[in-house]
């Protein structure tokens, strides 16, 4: 632990970087975004059956921090924004709330936000989960500025049994009732085949927030899963579409383990040209970041550079996109939750975002959490596609000082 390095310290050198992408030149980006103009017409999808109508490229709004990128997303076209009860501590809900208070614009956009589950998972603690719910949602409407939200999820459920409660259909048909929610969905990162046929077995959920960009091309389970739901009538957005952030894959550039630059349009596209999805929440961070996602909007035709770029096998592994499949676990004598740790993994280096990447970490009991691998001298789970396990969870420990454990 002599190579612990502070929060304070990580902060300050993950900024640097942070700073390399653009946040430096923003004035620079409104000028930019404002002459950007286009002859053709935003390609809209139907976000299942809820009727609400979507450009294509909306915004994930969790790692931004600037009202005035939220306003600029609205005037080029963006209509959805996708935040959460956790992200920053809340300041995110903050935020989006004043920016769209701003504008003026609440009934023309669709506002998305997710609470957790809770820590319980049995069925003797539903009441108590439901509670938390509730006042999650409150606390998440004060911050918004907004009576009712469109869309909320319950935040990264893996277990298809939690869907399963009578109470828990109940309990979301009375905020429907109540006008604090229109419709209601599921945010999932694991088991998301699983989850999504017991959201289809139901018939119940309204929308599926879904973890989905071309490094994950080979799981045709998962494809043809999102497909049936889509045609079921389920709402499909997909997040994590960029596979891992652009800073952190500047970073594999860097360090010669991807020989290329990355083609973050083409990943965008390979995404939307599965029609079963309507909309896409790129965690753009910058005008530029911005101008560029919300171009795919208008266009989905593939570049002879993209095609090159999608056909290329070796930067999708080399991407090492933990695809949250589970079967590490197997090679490690503890089962140490390590899909949960990837997560953490890619939010503290890839997405740079701390707070969340703590607010990860915690959902691991003890029993299978990081502290568990601080006695292990070398990691034996491995990866059938390519993830570095290993690596990964010694640039966690890097972060002890943290409290990671």
């Amino acid at each position: 632990m002599n190579k612990s390095i502070s929060r304070r310290r990580f902060l300050k050198e993950t900024m640097i970087g942070i700073g390399a992408l653009g946040f430096a030149g923003t004035r620079w980006g409104i000028a930019k975004a404002q002459e950007t103009k286009s002859e053709k017409k935003i390609i809209m999808r139907k976000l299942g059956k809820t009727g609400i109508r979507l450009p294509i490229v909306s915004m994930g709004v969790m790692n931004a921090s600037l009202t005035d990128l939220v306003i600029e997303s609205y005037r080029m076209g963006v209509r959805h924004f996708d935040t959460a009860w956790v992200y920053q501590g809340g300041q995110n809900e903050r935020m989006l709330g004043e920016a769209l208070k701003r504008l003026g614009v609440r009934k023309e956009v669709v506002i998305a936000t997710k609470s957790p589950m809770g820590e319980g998972q049995g069925r003797k603690e539903t009441q108590e989960i439901l509670k938390s719910i509730q006042t999650r949602l409150d606390e998440s409407l004060q911050r918004l500025q907004t009576d009712y939200v469109d869309i909320l999820y319950l935040h990264g459920v893996s277990d298809p049994q939690q869907l399963q409660w009578p109470e828990l259909e109940a309990f979301m048909n009375d905020l429907k009732k109540k006008g604090k929610i229109r419709f209601c969905g599921v945010s999932c990162h694991a088991n998301m085949s699983a989850v999504v046929r017991q959201m289809m077995k139901s018939g119940f959920w309204d929308v599926a927030l879904v973890a989905f960009n071309f490094a994950m091309a080979e799981d045709t389970e998962l494809l043809q899963t999102l497909r049936e739901a889509g045609k079921q009538g389920i709402g499909l957005i997909a997040m994590k579409t960029q596979a891992g952030g652009r800073w952190w894959q500047e970073r594999l550039r860097e360090s010669g383990k991807l020989k290329t630059a990355l083609n973050q349009t083409a990943m965008l596209k390979w995404v939307l040209q599965h029609d079963f999805i309507t909309t896409a929440i790129p965690g753009y961070t910058t005008y530029e970041q911005l101008r560029e996602d919300f171009s795919v909007a208008y266009d989905l035709t593939l570049t002879p550079e993209e095609k090159k770029f999608l056909s290329d096998n070796e930067i999708r592994v080399g991407l090492g996109f933990c695809k949250q499949c589970g079967t590490c676990q197997a090679h490690c004598p503890k089962q140490v939750d390590i899909p949960t740790l990837m997560r953490t993994h890619m939010y503290a280096f890839q997405y740079q975002n701390l707070d969340q990447a703590y607010v990860t970490i915690r959902e691991i009991t003890p029993r299978k959490g990081l502290g568990q691998c601080l006695e292990c001298e070398t990691c034996s789970a491995k990866c059938i596609h390519g993830v570095q396990i290993a690596q990964r969870i010694h640039d966690l420990k890097t972060l002890a000082g943290y409290q990671w454990c």
